[in-house]
């Protein structure tokens, strides 16, 4: 409602704020259905809004399954079935390589369950904006890949009362949404202690750090493994090069820290994209990889070796992910009021040769257990080393394309 108080400004509703203030009132039982709402009128004086935008939130009211007009006689107030208006659903994104071959499955799939995927989203538009296009033209769900760490939550919250939401990765923070991810303390402890049983004592952290629970849930998995281990975490060895907000990477610490006589002799890389500056900056420094500084990394959706040697990695089930999430939106469209489901995919330790583990430990067949095990439509990025060109020189990398996983 409007502020009445004496010498304040009042606040125009907007057509969205009248229809939701409705729509509360009929989930609430202040308007019972069956029960005509108030008149056009009387809803231009109670939200001191004009004909227009009142006319325009009852057609919005009415579009949603909450109300049905009477001509000559008004509106009607209704409890909408669980059906969807449309057969269309959103992913929200930013775009990454990793979410472009998501969006190929995840459309082959709900395509023959009889939906359509649609992709919204982009750096230059809020979360909030992409599910407020997907409301207000009736989508039947929004998959969210939350690409900004501090969305409206009061927003979102509002906009989730209108459309079923799914997180996929990470949390939306301030809201409980259903949430598909992974169990990424567990995999970044696995890593770890991966690196130790391969006779590393002095493990450093890198890669991006910023304000997402998942990134959280890594460096503590990380602690973890060290203390387990009988190992001491040294804030020395923490040498993120990348930030939310951050253009590019920044390997200038990582650089110092290598150059230290008493620097780290393996490194957690908590996201694969970042292993490629991880090892040209070694390899520039003259150090052999793995045997000056060895790496384990989270993903293995980047293709890396040095010298013939491949990238250990926690392989992340994607095809699962995608899966269980499309599972999720369809009982979350069958049945809105239930409580918020969580879903953790498998992950699985690769290995191979940068980790320093010896040969008979490396895993075989690899490519089985990679996030995407069947025929993707966007090829994988690779970088291929060669120490001896490296020192002192020049990167030798082959690159299809780069990506950034979160933000």
């Amino acid at each position: 409602m409007a502020d009445r108080r004496r010498g304040s400004v009042p606040k125009r509703s907007s057509y969205q704020d009248i229809a939701e203030s409705l729509r509360a009132q009929i989930r609430e039982g202040k308007v019972a259905p069956g029960h005509y709402l108030p008149t056009e009128r009387a809803l231009q004086e109670s939200f001191e809004a004009s004909r227009s935008t009142v006319r325009r939130a009852l057609s919005a009211l009415i579009s949603t399954g909450y109300g049905t007009n009477v001509p000559s006689k008004g509106v009607v107030a209704m409890q909408p079935e669980a059906v969807p208006k449309t057969k269309t659903i959103a992913l929200i994104d930013s775009t990454t390589a990793v979410l472009n071959i998501l969006f190929a499955r995840m459309s082959d799939a709900l395509r023959a369950k009889g939906y359509h995927l649609v992709h919204l989203g982009s750096m230059d538009k809020t979360i909030e904006e992409s599910l407020q296009y997907a409301v207000d033209h009736e989508f039947a769900g929004a998959f969210v890949w939350p690409y900004r760490g501090f969305p409206d939550a009061a927003q979102v919250a509002k906009l989730g009362e209108q459309i079923p939401i799914v997180a996929l990765d990470h949390a939306l923070r301030g809201y409980r949404s259903d949430l598909a991810t992974f169990d990424y303390f567990d995999a970044a402890y696995r890593a770890t202690s991966h690196l130790i049983e391969s006779g590393r004592r002095r493990i450093g952290i890198t890669g991006m750090m910023d304000m997402l629970d998942i990134s959280h849930d890594r460096l503590s998995g990380y602690m973890k493994a060290l203390f387990d281990h009988g190992l001491k975490p040294c804030v020395r060895d923490y040498v993120f090069m990348h930030t939310s907000g951050s253009e590019e990477p920044d390997t200038l610490p990582l650089r110092r820290r290598l150059s230290d006589e008493d620097r780290p002799d393996a490194f957690l890389v908590m996201q694969d994209e970042f292993c490629p500056r991880v090892i040209e900056t070694a390899l520039e420094l003259g150090l052999a990889v793995p045997g000056d500084v060895a790496l384990c990394t989270i993903g293995d959706d980047v293709g890396v070796d040095v010298d013939g040697l491949g990238l250990s990695a926690v392989a992340l089930d994607w095809e699962g992910l995608a899966e269980s999430a499309i599972s999720m939106m369809l009982r979350r469209i069958r049945d809105p009021k239930r409580g918020p489901e969580l879903f953790q995919g498998k992950h699985l330790l690769v290995v191979r040769g940068l980790c320093s583990a010896a040969a008979n430990r490396w895993t075989r067949n690899p490519e089985r257990y990679s996030g995407f095990t069947r025929e993707v439509p966007y090829p994988k990025t690779k970088f291929q080393y060669r120490s001896s060109l490296l020192a002192g020189g020049p990167a030798l990398s082959s690159s299809q394309h780069s990506h950034r996983r979160s933000m």
